[in-house]
């Protein structure tokens, strides 16, 4: 009976992780871009912020709530 129990704990944890594998809908685009949508909030003014990218400025500016987009981000 242990020996049962055991077999199917270890079939149930299989079963778990062969489901984690994704599934999204989208497929993935390795070395493609894609956009990058953010908000500034907590903010008095978000359209006089600056929106860096690794450390380098964009010339994305906020909107007046604060909703950015960044096109064409590299993967």
């Amino acid at each position: 009976m242990r020996t049962l129990m055991l077999v199917l704990s270890a079939a149930a944890v299989l079963g778990l992780l062969a489901g984690c594998g994704g599934g999204g809908s989208s497929p993935v685009n390795p070395g493609g871009t894609g956009d990058l949508r953010g908000q500034l909030t907590g903010v008095a003014n978000p359209a006089s912020f600056q929106i860096l990218v690794d450390g380098s400025p964009t010339s994305v500016t906020p909107a007046s709530d604060g909703r950015f987009t960044i096109p064409r981000v590299p993967a």
